[in-house]
């Protein structure tokens, strides 16, 4: 098997960075737009949530949807390859929760049902 180690180390050090699961995360809960990621995460900047969005989609985890000319406007959807950390984010949730570093009232898990939303059976 052919594998790509300088791919594989990028792929791994995104992974790592302190807004790049955050972001899937919310995709995964509803986020759609630059503007709902920025309600979702008060401490999130307009530079950083650009660049992760256009490093994550630049590394195949997210695409970029226009969705409006004019006024430019975009949303953002998982791909394959970012639907395939569904239960790396569902753990991660989980243990916010059991660990009671949040609780199910946390506006983006509120009456949702994260099994469902993150396929997990």
């Amino acid at each position: 098997m052919v594998t790509d180690k300088k791919r594989c180390q990028e792929i791994f050090q995104e992974l790592s960075k302190k807004w790049s699961i955050t972001i899937i995360k919310d995709i995964f809960l509803g986020c759609k737009s630059f503007s709902d990621f920025l309600d979702a995460n008060e401490d999130l900047s307009n530079k950083v949530l650009s660049d992760q969005l256009k490093r994550l989609e630049e590394l195949g985890f997210i695409k970029k949807i226009i969705v409006s000319t004019t006024p430019l406007k975009a949303n953002y959807e998982l791909t394959q390859m970012g639907k395939s950390l569904n239960r790396f984010v569902y753990e991660k949730i989980m243990f916010g929760l059991n660990n009671n570093l949040f609780d199910r009232s946390y506006p983006l898990i509120a009456g949702k049902n994260l099994e469902k939303i993150f396929n997990i059976k």
